[in-house]
């Protein structure tokens, strides 16, 4: 069977497609044709699933009124059984998936989604993500996601994140690094998006650019992972909450057990394809892990986790 091409940064890959929409336009066309002010909108007839868009700050100059549309979107979403851990906690990797499809939500209101990409021969990819949780939600409680675009430099795109619980405490923070890749050629495609894509937005919620993470030498195989079916997503590729499952169960169970990652940082470096022979490497060092994900000699995802004592979060919470 003929072996895809690979791309050289990677990849994995934001979720479906939650509302398609098949005809081109320009980013924020339709929002700026909404009416001034602050709507609050059902997504879907799922009542759990909402956003806001928000709209103001006119444009001076011209015959007649326009608008920037600064770039807030929400969605609140349950906190799932297969989303929670055996303490009934919500886990990493959920809540990495709901960060995934909030953005791929709020790229399809901007008109930069799936579908818009998909019709040009692009898709989005995520290279780096970092993300700081002071406390995890509870299984059936309900969690509130904000995003946003938060900076943009020559190919890459920020988003950040806000997590926030039923009483609109603020549980965590993230933000994200994306490039559009070229689906043939898997190479970055260079897109200009216009300056209101980041002008009006929030300040990005972490003081730096996200930097390459580079590791000294690490462990050889301490767990053996072949991809299957049901490791892939829409794009036919492991999808980026898959790659950090695998480094997370490297780790001890006691330790998972008895800890939870407050501070994770990932960069994402090459698409994993079915039926590949990976391996997931980790050196900890108290309460501090680092981890690699591995096809052979090619690393395809690094991960820095820094870990608190459970117990403190239950009392905490």
């Amino acid at each position: 069977m003929k072996r895809k091409a690979r791309s050289p940064a990677g990849l994995s890959w934001g979720g479906g497609d939650g509302a398609p929409e098949l005809s081109p336009r320009k980013p924020g066309e339709d929002l700026q044709r909404k009416a001034r002010g602050r709507h609050l909108v059902e997504y879907g007839g799922h009542p759990q699933r909402l956003f806001r868009i928000i709209l103001e700050r006119p444009l001076v100059g011209g015959g007649g009124e326009a608008y920037h549309p600064v770039m807030s979107f929400s969605l609140d979403w349950p906190v799932t059984t297969d989303g929670s851990d055996s303490r009934g906690w919500m886990t990493p990797l959920f809540l990495c998936a709901l960060l995934q499809e909030t953005a791929t939500l709020h790229a399809n209101k901007l008109g930069w989604g799936y579908r818009d990409l998909e019709q040009r021969g692009w898709q989005w990819v995520l290279s780096r993500q970092w993300i700081q949780m002071d406390c995890y939600p509870r299984w059936q409680s309900t969690v509130r996601v904000e995003t946003w675009p938060s900076t943009q430099g020559g190919i890459t795109y920020g988003r950040d994140y806000r997590i926030l619980d039923e009483n609109a405490k603020v549980l965590g923070k993230g933000t994200s690094l994306w490039f559009v890749m070229d689906r043939k050629t898997r190479r970055p495609v260079r897109v200009d998006m216009g300056p209101s894509m980041v002008e009006d937005s929030e300040p990005s919620v972490h003081p730096s650019p996200l930097k390459p993470l580079r590791f000294g030498e690490m462990p050889s195989i301490q767990k053996a992972i072949t991809t299957g079916h049901f490791d892939l997503d829409i794009h036919d590729h492991v999808n980026n909450v898959r790659y950090l499952g695998w480094m997370l169960d490297a780790l001890n169970r006691d330790f998972l057990l008895a800890h939870d990652a407050v501070e994770f940082e990932i960069n994402f470096l090459a698409e994993g394809h079915y039926g590949d022979s990976l391996e997931s490497a980790v050196h900890q060092e108290d309460t501090e892990s680092l981890h690699e994900l591995r096809r052979g000699d090619e690393v395809l995802s690094r991960m820095r986790c820094q870990w608190t004592r459970r117990e403190k979060q239950l009392v905490e919470a």
